[in-house]
């Protein structure tokens, strides 16, 4: 497909005069032609060059917060990422990034169904390639008796993994949950 190979070829010679503190940004790939160009990737040997080195694991918001000079909290406001929350708690949308800071809501709950519905938080990475491993959830002590599900979906891209844990005073954070294996 030309289109796609002109990108992967624009990215390559921008790459060439990129500096480590004005990387060559990727290229914008729509949604639907996004399988046909990282099949064109893999295929020409190209995913490190263009990804970076697999294996670099730790907080994805604060690398992306460091590597765009902006604060964790403010992620969306700078169009790095976009953040769509089911159940907010009363939580305005300006205030919905905060769930990506290093602490997340302050005295606020992401969910408010009393465990009666799933909640989801649906973040879509602008700017960056992401591969998730593994995530933390984390409650607010207060909403821990009656609040918090036990239950939930995480996707990345079209695989799903079911999660579980219960929430408890003596365990307000699952830890590491690994998400796909």
């Amino acid at each position: 497909d030309p289109p796609l190979f002109g990108k992967i070829l624009s990215h390559l010679r921008m790459s060439r005069i990129s500096t480590p503190e004005a990387p060559a940004p990727l290229p914008y790939v729509p949604e639907d032609l996004r399988p046909e160009y990282e099949m064109m990737i893999k295929y020409f040997g190209l995913e490190s060059f263009m990804y970076g080195a697999i294996g670099n694991s730790g907080n994805v918001f604060q690398k992306i917060a460091e590597m765009s000079n902006v604060s964790q909290n403010k992620l969306q406001t700078n169009e790095l990422v976009k953040i769509i929350l089911s159940t907010t708690g009363g939580v305005p949308a300006t205030n919905h990034e905060e769930v990506l800071g290093p602490i997340g809501f302050h005295e606020r709950s992401l969910e408010n169904s009393y465990g009666a519905h799933p909640s989801s938080v649906t973040i879509r990475f602008l700017k960056h390639r992401v591969r998730v491993e593994a995530l933390e959830l984390r409650a607010k002590m207060a909403d821990i008796p009656a609040h918090m599900s036990n239950h939930w979906d995480f996707w990345h891209g079209s695989e799903c993994c079911r999660m579980n844990y219960v929430f408890s005073r003596s365990s307000p954070s699952t830890s590491r949950l690994e998400v796909m294996g």
